[in-house]
């Protein structure tokens, strides 16, 4: 090939490759043409350019090639409506446009955004560059700091109460701007793919070429290399992960509470070869999915090899034994064995300290268990009980008066069912009315203490002590959303709002932000009117306003519709009870406006129903879990 042709086209690879706007553009047909007809006629040069060109190309949309794969991620994730992420930060706060974001792609989004927005269910902008994504994008120069400053002016935001002194404030975004802002980021990405398949594709042919033009090295067979060949491993691969696919929910994810219920697990804890600490422990070493707290297919394949290496199997060659002539040799059993004294242990714990030189249980080896020893002595248990419960026990093969360790499992059971202790009916009620005491007592003294009632002024400390109030109220067994059998007839009423820490609520100084607007006024209660029929249920928020002189006061009424939805938490995959409400007007005076004008009022748009009786109702933010309501009936 002539020189001025290799030269014109080194000068042209050279030009591109460093061209700085070279990831931000489809890379020149024209001069992947030429590459590849260079390479067709086997010119050495252009192919030894062009390797570094591709490769170049190729890097310059790695960053790219990621954020599109995770924005992929959690399209998938979403679709499912009104999740409760137990553990998130962020707010209740929802719009009919923001329903509609989670109804499509958007549900992982606030997933994620949960996991990372502060107290207040906001973010801001240091938070948002923050971001593992941000930062390697901006590093590698695919996305600048005007674009990113573009993308957070366009974002609706909030400015912090606790701004500073001189009335500066923070701004921050909620959700639906953070999903703005991920959106925005996204369309910048929107002709990449094309991209990355002539990047591929080039790519793919020049190391062809080079494999082609390259001496063929004899191969040695490494140890890996038979690793890799393995049919069993591969094999055992397939087998788990079509095993996943059976525990994983619908976003092909899965989590701890799931896996906890796969029946390998179950049987090996029962079992007594896996302790639960054990198990969280093997759960928090394995890496999750970005921005979840669930494992994918290849943290579910690390999980088991890190489970498989808590045991070390040894082949044991078995010895034939003549059932007629086997005789269990206690005298030479108790010369080795000792007397169990730990309590509470797992039956498979206690069936290997007891067990004979057979690796079966009889009747006589039952005395090194000191607890049914002990239990014996104190006369708890008697003997002819023990020899019953024994008697009805399926024998190991060959052995008929000795059991294995499944059947010694079943004895365990049976002994532990007689001693198996009931909580008193009275006493477990005197427990959770004092929960309930407690808790209402708390948010009486914040009443007492405060200028704003409901807690809208209230220290952090107050907050965090209702919280584990709250923790405790709900584990009663007179909570009715235990049972899982609430409608909407039992909702019907009027309610008081007692309590709240919402952040929202505590900015706008109320539900509707008139307190603070009003000279002289404040917030000075809210009342909530449910009603419902076959056909329809309707909400009314009814807020005073107090001013000075008192003929100033006003109420002001927020009305809407309401319905229970029955949904599954994200994080726990446990079943969870909603209450969304949609605002439809706002009236206050001879004013009366649309609700969706009011942003101040999407407070309570969408919360879970986690404590309920006949008088009181507990309520936390739906992603936001430490946003609390108490609701007492008139």
């Amino acid at each position: 090939m002539p020189p001025s042709i290799v030269s014109i086209v080194k000068n042209l690879l050279e030009v591109i490759s460093t061209s700085r706007t070279m990831s931000q553009r489809k890379i020149s047909l024209d001069v992947a043409f030429i590459i590849g007809a260079a390479l067709s006629l086997g010119i050495s040069e252009v192919h030894s350019l062009s390797i570094p060109f591709v490769k170049t190309a190729h890097r310059n949309v790695q960053t790219r090639t990621s954020w599109r794969h995770d924005r992929q991620h959690l399209q998938m994730l979403g679709g499912s409506q009104f999740y409760d992420a137990r553990n998130g930060k962020m707010t209740g706060r929802t719009s009919s446009t923001s329903l509609k974001m989670t109804n499509t792609d958007d549900g992982s989004l606030q997933a994620l955004f949960s996991s990372l927005c502060d107290r207040d269910g906001l973010m801001s902008k240091d938070a948002l560059m923050n971001m593992e994504d941000m930062q390697d994008m901006m590093s590698e120069g695919d996305l600048l700091v005007e674009e990113f400053d573009d993308m957070w002016r366009r974002a609706p935001k909030f400015p912090d109460p606790s701004g500073n002194k001189n009335g500066s404030a923070q701004e921050r975004i909620d959700v639906d701007s953070f999903i703005q802002v991920y959106r925005d980021i996204d369309d910048l990405f929107e002709d990449e793919d094309e991209d990355e398949d002539i990047i591929e594709a080039e790519e793919t042919k020049l190391k062809a070429s080079a494999e082609a033009a390259a001496p063929v090295k004899e191969h040695t067979s490494t140890d890996a290399d038979d690793d890799d060949d393995d049919p069993n491993i591969a094999m055992d691969e397939e087998a788990m992960e079509e095993k996943f696919k059976e525990l994983c929910d619908a976003s092909g994810l899965l989590s701890k509470d799931a896996l906890r219920k796969w029946e390998e697990i179950e049987t090996l804890i029962e079992e007594g070869m896996l302790g639960d600490d054990e198990f969280k422990q093997l759960w928090e070493s394995t890496n999750k999915r970005p921005g979840t707290n669930l494992l994918d297919v290849d943290g579910f394949l690390s999980f088991n090899v890190a489970l498989d290496d808590l045991f070390v199997f040894e082949e044991i060659e078995a010895e034939e034994v003549d059932p007629k002539n086997a005789k269990m040799s206690t005298d030479t059993d108790a010369d080795t064995r000792t007397v169990l004294t730990e309590y509470d242990l797992p039956p498979g714990v206690i069936f290997a300290a007891i067990a004979n030189k057979n690796l079966l249980v009889g009747l006589e080896d039952l005395k090194y268990w000191g607890e049914v020893q002990e239990v014996l002595g104190s006369g708890d248990l008697g003997e002819d009980e023990v020899k019953d419960m024994f008697s009805k026990i399926p024998k190991a093969p060959g052995f008929p008066d000795q059991i294995d360790e499944i059947g010694f499992s079943l004895l365990y059971d049976a002994i532990n069912d007689l001693f198996e202790e009931e909580e008193d009916e009275d006493e477990r009620m005197n427990v959770d009315i004092k929960r309930k005491d407690d808790l209402l007592s708390m948010v009486r003294k914040i009443d007492e203490q405060s200028e704003i009632p409901c807690g809208l002024d209230c220290s952090e400390a107050a907050q965090n002590k209702v919280l584990s109030l709250v923790e405790e109220i709900e584990k009663s067994q007179s909570n009715v959303v235990i049972n899982g059998n609430v409608d909407n007839a039992f909702l019907v009423g009027v309610w008081d709002l007692v309590y709240t820490s919402s952040g929202m609520m505590r900015f706008n100084q109320g539900l509707t932000g008139l307190g603070g607007s009003v000279p002289n006024g404040k917030f000075a209660g809210l009342k909530q009117k449910l009603s419902s029929t076959k056909y329809m249920a309707d909400v009314e928020y009814i807020e005073s306003i107090s001013a000075v002189p008192d003929t100033s006061s006003f109420e002001a009424t927020v009305t809407g519709d309401w319905t229970l939805k029955k949904s599954v938490s994200l994080l726990t995959g446990n079943p969870s009870l909603i209450m969304a409400i949609e605002p439809d007007l706002v009236k206050y005076g001879p004013t009366s406006t649309r609700a969706d004008h009011w942003k101040s009022v999407r407070s309570m748009n969408l919360l879970d129903i986690t404590y309920l009786d006949d008088d009181t109702r507990v309520m936390r933010g739906n992603t936001s879990t430490d946003t609390i309501f108490i609701f007492r009936r008139t």
